[in-house]
């Protein structure tokens, strides 16, 4: 009650919050996920006139969130990527820079999967460990018109599994377990990564960790 009171009051940082719990849902209070009314309170709270730096913190969040509904086409948005871009580029997050540099990395555009590895790597280089897997796979893949490079690639995951990044560290473990990146392949080390990153939560760890059990590793 007292968000709404907030939020009724110009509260931008209350707007957000309640447009936070319709996204992610509040099971305590029998809420449930409601992305239609999540997008009308991120809305509410782009428009509001709040000013204050929480509030324009709390802003930032609403535009990722928007940026994510237009992407996918949720929460009653047509899917519209432009529109997505545009939100990506008004909020100031992390996330959102992680997503807009994906979507530009995933674009059939040569030129804006370049940009998206830059945008990328920029963020690898200040220590964001999802982008330091994210250009690990393109050194990988050879996305963005990068040559292949699976020696490169595996320094950026043990970079990234470093930082208790599970998908970072289900990569390293495959890598190692057939000898890709690495000077000699290491089963026995292949299945401790994978253990590690399942016990985090990795679903590619926990797919991994079952294949070598089932081939006896």
């Amino acid at each position: 009650d007292s968000l709404f009171a907030a939020a009724e009051l110009g509260s931008a940082d209350a707007m957000t919050e309640i447009g936070l719990i319709y996204a992610l849902g509040w099971p305590d209070c029998d809420i449930r996920i409601d992305e239609s009314t999540a997008v009308k309170w991120f809305k509410q709270a782009i428009d509001s006139d709040d000013e204050r730096p929480h509030a324009l913190a709390a802003k930032d969040i609403a535009h990722s969130y928007m940026g994510y509904y237009y992407l996918e086409g949720e929460g009653g948005l047509p899917k519209n990527v432009e529109k997505a871009k545009r939100e990506f580029a008004l909020s100031g997050s992390l996330y959102s820079r992680r997503l807009m540099a994906r979507l530009l990395l995933n674009s059939e555009d040569a030129g804006e999967q370049v940009e998206g590895l830059e945008q990328l790597r920029e963020l690898a280089e200040a220590g964001d460990s999802v982008a330091m897997c994210d250009v690990a796979w393109c050194h990988q893949t050879g996305r963005a018109g990068l040559p292949k490079n699976p020696y490169k690639a595996y320094e950026l995951y043990k970079e990234a599994s470093a930082q208790s990044n599970c998908c970072a560290m289900a990569r390293c473990g495959n890598m190692e377990q057939f000898g890709i990146g690495v000077h000699h392949a290491n089963p026995t080390n292949a299945v401790d990564l994978y253990r590690m990153a399942a016990e985090l939560g990795c679903p590619e760890g926990c797919y991994y960790l079952a294949n070598p059990y089932a081939r006896g590793i």
